[in-house]
């Protein structure tokens, strides 16, 4: 259970030990094993929003901090007003035009961390095709490998200016097609995506959205693309607050109302588990075509405005849709939403403490309301930004990952008839090193014992990062964080995420079996034939 608010931190920590410690562990199951692209692993950038990474060295170094493989170029919507030429967005569109980011930019932030763009051609005001071909050219000239291109960006939505120039669906696969034939012609290397739409159970089928998928899939065809992108947007399910509201965290009454809900015992556990509601909603309902992979190259929360945001919590909604996109074999891209705290305030970095101007100071939050407390500084992480470090961690080098699964009925958490996992988990390959590692999560309020016995040999390393759920993470020293060895079982506190990584060449982490990699194999040819219907 999770504990009153008024325990304070260590006090949460230490009931939840007295009253978990005593469970049988949970043992591990294997399932099927699956190689990771090297850029799996990445963020979108929105540019023109920040100095460009040769004049932003604490932009570069949080890609080498988070271990970002790849980076969205230019970003989402400001892809269809930037002139690649200029490395701006035009005076009026979206967007900061004193920045600029010069494909120069990109070679520099490849040289120095080796992260590799994912092109988003401008299919609007870019030029035409070869215009922006010539500007993939140019960047490969430069030495940035072109090894992901998006053909746009949502255009799916309802814009009139999208809509002035793709009137529909089809009229966009018809395009894409004929881009995508030159782009493999010039580029054979490159994989190519085109655009897919999110649908859920709440979208309006003869919606432009709606229709987009099926109107796409009648021109485009499989063969002439090797992905689809997907956003995955969606709230707390605490309330999410007005479009336009008078500051970032909302009215007094607005902020009020999301907070009594959060302090609810169930509070954090609402957040969390919307992250499995939205997924789920989306499998159930988004058509897509079997055989092309799933490119994510937005996801994030999406509370417009309202005071969870950069709680733990947060974070480990972060961690539990991270988690999702890295055990299902359809996603071979992950970019996160966005680098810094812009906006509607979702990033993994902070802007300054003005991030937390606006957020009611008589809310019962378990800190103190203070200048002190609500002070980050700028390139500070978000708990969100915590979180995906640890996923940059666990996934440094990484070749192959294999799902972890429980078979005990106990490993769920119900909220309001729903259900979630509590604990969730991958084991890592990094072949080149032969370092061994596995990631969990535990996204519930208990402490749950975990049957480590596989990976102990006097050596494996742990490492794990946990708070009270309902802290709004400004440092990192909010959180518990434990460094050690590896004991027969080991206690996964509350709202946890752990690293056990095994040293170079131990070989403690047993191989996948034959029967996983049958398991595997045959999971890989129904990804390939799999066709969702709505």
């Amino acid at each position: 259970m999770i504990r009153s608010i008024g325990l304070g931190l260590s006090a949460f920590l230490c009931t939840a030990v007295i009253d978990t410690a005593s469970a049988d562990p949970l043992s591990p199951n294997f399932g099927g094993l699956r190689a990771l692209p090297a850029d799996y692993f990445g963020v979108n950038q929105n540019t023109v929003q920040n100095p460009a990474w040769r004049s932003n060295p604490g932009g570069t170094q949080l890609i080498e901090d988070l271990n970002f493989t790849s980076v969205r170029y230019p970003g989402g919507t400001v892809s269809s007003y930037f002139q690649w030429w200029t490395g701006t967005s035009p005076q009026g569109s979206p967007g900061r035009p004193e920045f600029k980011y010069e494909l120069e930019d990109l070679s520099f932030l490849y040289e120095q961390t080796g992260t590799t763009p994912i092109f988003v051609l401008n299919m609007i005001n870019g030029g035409g095709l070869d215009r922006q071909i010539e500007q993939l050219t140019e960047a490969a000239a430069l030495g940035v490998p072109i090894r992901r291109v998006e053909l746009g960006n949502e255009y799916y939505l309802d814009d009139d200016h999208w809509a002035s120039v793709y009137p529909d669906g089809q009229s966009y696969g018809t395009t894409a097609k004929d881009w995508a034939a030159e782009i493999r012609r010039q580029f054979p290397e490159a994989e190519i995506a085109a655009i897919g739409a999110v649908q859920i159970g709440s979208t309006d089928p003869d919606s432009r959205r709606g229709k987009w998928n099926r109107e796409v899939w009648q021109t485009l065809q499989t063969s002439d693309i090797d992905a689809i992108t997907l956003h995955y947007y969606t709230g707390s399910g605490l309330f999410g607050g007005r479009v336009n509201a008078p500051n970032k965290w909302g009215s007094p009454e607005e902020q009020a109302s999301q907070y009594d809900k959060f302090l609810a015992p169930d509070g954090p556990d609402v957040f969390i588990r919307s992250a499995f509601q939205y997924l789920d909603s989306v499998e159930r309902n988004t058509e897509i075509p079997g055989g092309p992979d799933l490119w994510i190259t937005e996801h994030s929360l999406f509370d417009r405005n309202g005071t969870v945001r950069h709680t733990w919590a947060h974070g480990m909604f972060t961690a539990a849709l991270q988690m999702q996109m890295l055990q299902d074999f359809r996603v071979t891209q992950t970019s996160y939403h966005n680098l810094y705290n812009q906006a509607k305030m979702f990033g993994l970095s902070f802007d300054s403490a003005s991030d937390f101007d606006g957020l009611d100071p008589s809310l019962p939050i378990t800190q103190d309301f203070n200048p002190l407390t609500y002070q980050p500084q700028q390139y500070d992480l978000t708990s969100s930004g915590h979180a995906m470090k640890m996923f940059g961690k666990a996934l440094d080098g990484a070749d192959r990952v294999q799902k972890i699964w429980f078979s005990d009925p106990d490993n769920w958490v119900t909220v309001e008839g729903d259900r979630h996992p509590a604990i969730m988990a991958v084991r890592i390959f990094d072949d080149d090193t032969e370092e061994r590692r596995v990631l969990i999560l535990n996204l519930s309020g208990d402490d749950r014992p975990f049957d480590t016995s596989l990976w102990v040999d006097g050596n494996s390393l742990l490492e794990m990062l946990y708070a009270d759920p309902r802290l709004h993470i400004t440092h990192p020293s909010l959180f518990t964080e434990t460094l050690g060895e590896v004991l027969d079982t080991t206690l996964l506190p509350a709202y946890s995420i752990t690293l056990i990584t095994d040293p170079v060449g131990s070989g403690v982490v047993p191989e996948p079996t034959a029967a996983t990699l049958l398991v595997t194999t045959l999971a890989l040819v129904g990804v390939r034939r799999r066709t969702r219907a709505t």
